[in-house]
């Protein structure tokens, strides 16, 4: 009777308890050489297992991190390969685990408990193994987190958690009064607690800050008192680091190639796990570490700066997203004048144009003219970024971030305005040129992006951004119809490289009316004359006859 009582409460205690046992803290269950089947949503390589399993802690929807490794004798680093799965068969309690060789499983786990083991998991199931016959009570619980947590909460020692038949069971030696403590978890809202997170046990904090450049990643770190130690990449302590004596301020570059920082990369975000240790060999629990990304925006969207801690409180992820800055077209004329109106021949300069403080290059290519009216259009650059005719419009060449291609003025039969219209693409650092052939030649035109393999299909996907500018032409001798320009001193070098404009005097309406009442009269006038000219000769026909 007593013992149905005392699992009656307990029934009652962990119903109670279950809508805050979803929300506990963050824990893993490691199995060795076996996995369960999943849905894998993330594949990253060369990464140590302890960044595998903060990277599956910080994804809100990770629920399993798959880690496996090649042992190879012929090379010094070690080939690695960390599997992020949001769905897994670990958390049905009939699938069975498949055996594997060189993996660690690790499952995640949501616990409601304090005393959760600093290392990387607080569980080790050994599949297909129990151990019986020592059991002194049992506790049905409804699920398998709340056994794992009365186990991690129980005041005596308890050799292990056990399940059986998709129930949860605790097992230990002694009496098991379980407790379950139901405050309020300190660190699941990690966005109050972000005072002390930047500061280690010795009173020094850090303000660490980013900088993505084309071709590292600067990580920055302030302190708030002199700092000993070194900074450096997480698994290439030997390759990526900086030793820091006696200093409160200190930089690291973090290569985004190769493998000295091991730098990764997915669709334009570039991530890696900084290191800031006291010691210059051994790792203490003062040290930090943050989880570093740079997200570069290919397209014309702009992307915003952001810095927040992950849930672990000793591993920070700070982001930087360099905003990508919108270009623009300017046509200047020899003396690097910005112009609206040329005429045929004239020397100008085409001009894309991005800030020069920026990490990215561009790209352009369908570049057309067409006349203001729009009837007729002319390819400069085709869809492969090479000039169409050189001999019109030349290759785009570099200069800085700048694209600019110096041609001759020419204009629509048509029309005297002239758009040009561009399509431009962002790229991480300088662009390759395309190689054109034209005859026997062979040139290079800053038209098109640097693709890597792991982009390619990525960036078919882009969209150009679209730049136009107007332009007029006159004709050579449209500037007759303006003479009084060249007898203004001020204008004495007229015919090299001023700017003219059309004057001519339009036809008013009323001007116009007197011109057709002026030679409706003159019609009407000589249509009299003839009219009384041989009315005349018809009424006196005998003066010829005589």
């Amino acid at each position: 009777m007593v013992h149905k009582k005392l699992e009656s409460k307990l029934l009652r205690s962990l119903v109670t308890a279950l809508p805050l046992l979803l929300a506990g803290r963050i824990a893993f269950e490691k199995l060795t050489d076996f996995d369960y089947r999943g849905n894998t949503y993330y594949t990253v390589k060369n990464l140590s297992l302890y960044e595998c399993q903060g990277w599956c802690r910080e994804e809100p929807d990770c629920q399993a991190a798959a880690f496996s490794f090649v042992l190879n004798p012929l090379i010094p680093v070690q080939e690695t390969q960390c599997q992020l799965q949001n769905e897994t068969q670990a958390n049905n309690p009939s699938a069975t685990a498949q055996r594997s060789v060189n993996m660690y499983y690790m499952t995640k786990l949501q616990l409601r408990s304090d005393n959760i083991c600093l290392r990387p998991w607080a569980f080790e199931r050994v599949p297909n193994k129990m151990i019986r016959g020592l059991d002194n009570a049992l506790i049905y619980t409804s699920t398998k987190e709340a056994c794992l947590a009365a186990c991690l909460n129980e005041e005596f020692p308890v050799q292990r958690p056990t399940t059986d038949s998709g129930a949860a069971i605790g097992s230990e030696k002694n009496t098991l009064p379980v407790v379950f403590n139901t405050s309020i978890d300190p660190t699941l809202n990690n966005l109050t607690k972000t005072a002390d997170v930047n500061c280690d046990k010795t009173g020094t904090c850090y303000d660490v800050a980013v900088n993505c450049k084309d071709t590292k990643i600067a990580v920055s770190v302030r302190t708030n008192k002199p700092f000993n130690g070194r900074i450096y990449a997480l698994g290439r302590s030997e390759t990526c680091n900086v030793d820091v004596i006696n200093s409160d301020l200190f930089r690291l570059d973090l290569t985004m190639t190769g493998q000295d920082c091991n730098t990764q990369s997915v669709t334009g975000v570039y991530s890696n796990t900084v290191v800031l240790q006291h010691h210059s060999v051994v790792m203490t629990k003062a040290d930090k570490i943050y989880k570093v990304k740079c997200t570069y925006d290919m397209s014309s969207k702009n992307i915003t700066f952001g810095m927040m801690p992950i849930r672990d409180p000793e591993m920070i992820s700070i982001t930087s997203a360099p905003e990508a800055p919108p270009p623009r077209i300017r046509i200047l004329d020899s003396r690097l004048r910005e112009v609206e109106t040329v005429r045929i021949g004239d020397k100008l300069t085409f001009r894309i144009e991005i800030p020069e403080d920026t990490p990215y290059g561009i790209f352009a290519r369908s570049c057309v003219a067409m006349a203001k009216d729009a009837k007729s259009t002319f390819q400069i650059i085709d869809d492969e970024g090479c000039p169409v005719d050189p001999s019109i419009f030349p290759a785009f060449t570099p200069d800085g971030n700048a694209l600019q291609s110096v041609y001759e003025a020419f204009r629509f039969t048509e029309s005297y305005g002239v758009i040009f219209q561009c399509n431009v693409k962002y790229c991480l650092g300088p662009c390759e040129p395309a190689v054109c052939e034209w005859g026997r030649d062979s040139i290079e035109s800053w038209g098109r992006k640097k693709r890597s393999v792991q982009n390619q299909t990525d960036e078919e996907k882009e969209e150009d951004m679209t730049l136009s500018q107007e332009i007029l032409v006159l004709d050579l001798g449209d500037e007759k119809q303006s003479e009084f320009l060249k007898s203004d001193p001020a204008n004495a070098d007229y015919g090299k490289d001023k700017t003219v404009t059309i004057i001519e005097p339009c036809p008013t309406k009323t001007s116009v009316l007197a011109l057709g009442v002026t030679c409706a009269l003159l019609v009407l006038l000589y249509i009299s004359t003839l009219f009384c000219y041989y009315m005349k000769k018809w009424l006196n026909p005998g003066k010829h006859l005589a």
